[in-house]
């Protein structure tokens, strides 16, 4: 009975261990093509699965779909993978790990975590990579030639040095330094952190003398002066100054002095301060103004207003530029200066003679101080006042007006146009209305005394004074 139970003891261990030998062999077939517990891949927990699995979730991980390629200016070119046909396979890393797991001894990686960090093999068309780099700006600018030089040239805010010689693109190194980035699975590539992306060419003695010449031009050129001009301002800078090099009117060389220093064109100063005087002088010029009956009036003569003294201002300006007294602000010389600079140089303070209405209206920082009836020229004997801008250039008390038919006396005198001038006229009784057309004066603007004598206390000399009809 002892040696039956002890026999069915024996199978029944048998049976258990080829039941046990079955399952092991049975797992180690089945770990024979999957990675065994425990395998972590690039972040992928992969026990259990094949190669051909991992490798599709491993691509399906990645987004890069995109490389930017950074010049050395910091713009960005970006590169589609999708146009260069770029696809990645870790297969191979994979098939490694797989072939060095012994499937036999599975049991052996059961409490062990093993952990990897794969690269895949990498495959686009570097043709096509090339031909997409190609159509960048900076592929195209600035590239590397055994025939660039530094080149100095005129623009319209000066003369600028362009160096054809210093940082050139060299596109074979970018083609592969890019290419080697895609291997490398970088998503950016800076050029100017790269070996041999850009060069700079060696210094010849024709590239020596260039430099020298374009240190002069922009040591000569270096300079800036501000007119002020009442509400608008006139600035010398490199645009204007750059034209003031001389140069040799057959070769277009500079010119240099016997310290081989360039030379000042005076011409060329000379025709600045002419032009300066044509945009900002207004003696002589057409005016328009507002009159208080509401009419925007034309008046074609005037002596009142801006007069640049070129002369003076020519031989200020050579000065100021060989003294090197860059950046000042200042105004230019003046033969004649009216009370503003500005576009509109009467300002608020003036003396209107409406000679239709025959009214005059002294305006104070545009309000009416005194208004008063007056008389002008008799226009039946053509002695009419002229219409004109002029000012108070004179001021005078108890004179004796004199013309070749009178002498008048007057309490108040106050010139505005050659022996034209305002005054007091106690011989006449009325002013205003027509009176002026038969019965007026010769030129003058005639006014009551007490009138006069309010004006003459309050005005200043260069008063603005507007004559129209």
């Amino acid at each position: 009975m002892r040696m039956k139970k002890g026999f069915i003891a024996v199978i029944l261990s048998a049976v258990v261990l080829l039941g046990l030998t079955g399952v092991y062999f049975g797992l180690a077939g089945y770990y024979s093509e999957r990675f065994c517990y425990g395998t972590w891949i690039n972040g992928i927990y992969c026990t259990g699965k094949t190669v051909e699995e991992v490798n599709h979730e491993l691509i399906q991980m990645e987004t890069y779909d995109t490389i930017t390629v950074i010049d050395r200016n910091n713009s960005g070119y970006d590169i589609s993978l999708e146009e260069i046909e770029y696809s990645m396979d870790y297969s191979d890393a994979l098939s490694e790990i797989k072939d060095d797991q012994d499937s036999l001894k599975w049991i052996q990686y059961y409490g062990i975590e093993q952990t990897f960090s794969i690269m895949p093999k990498v495959i686009f068309s570097e043709e096509k990579l090339n031909e997409l780099l190609k159509q960048a700006d900076f592929m195209n600018t600035e590239v590397l030639a055994v025939g660039n030089r530094p080149e100095i040239v005129l623009e319209a805010d000066g003369y600028h040095l362009y160096d054809h010689t210093v940082n050139q693109i060299v596109p074979e190194q970018v083609c592969k330094s890019v290419a080697q980035a895609l291997y490398g699975l970088d998503r950016e590539i800076c050029l100017e952190n790269e070996e041999g992306c850009y060069v700079t060419m060696a210094r010849t003695q024709e590239m020596l003398d260039t430099y020298k010449l374009w240190n002069d031009i922009y040591a000569f050129q270096n300079f800036e002066l501000t007119y002020a001009m009442g509400d608008r301002e006139e600035k010398i800078d490199s645009a204007v100054v750059s034209q003031w090099i001389a140069v040799d009117e057959t070769t277009g060389a500079f010119l240099r002095d016997e310290r081989g220093e360039l030379i000042l064109d005076n011409e060329k100063v000379l025709e600045y301060v002419t032009w300066l005087g044509e945009q900002y002088d207004t003696v002589g010029k057409p005016r328009e103004f507002m009159s208080t009956r509401g009419d925007l009036i034309q008046i074609e003569k005037s002596t009142y207003g801006n007069d640049i003294d070129e002369k003076k201002e020519y031989e200020l300006l050579i000065s100021d530029f060989m003294e090197g007294r860059s950046g000042i602000v200042r105004e230019p010389v003046y033969a004649q200066k009216a009370w503003s600079q500005g576009e509109d140089d009467i300002g608020d303070t003036y003396i209107e003679v409406d000679m239709t209405e025959q009214m005059l209206y002294y305006y104070v920082d545009s309000e009416i101080v005194l208004e008063t009836p007056v008389v002008t020229g008799n226009m039946r004997r053509g002695w009419d006042t002229p219409a004109v801008v002029c000012s108070i250039y004179g001021k005078a008390r108890n004179r004796v007006l004199r013309g070749a038919t009178y002498a008048t006396f007057v309490y108040y005198w106050m010139p505005v146009y050659g022996n034209i001038g305002l005054h007091d006229a106690t011989w006449r009784r009325k002013f205003g209305d027509d009176i002026y057309m038969t019965d007026g004066s010769h030129g003058c603007i005639n006014m009551p005394k007490d009138k006069a004598g309010e004006l003459y206390g309050m005005v200043e000399m260069g008063t603005p004074v507007i004559l129209f009809y």
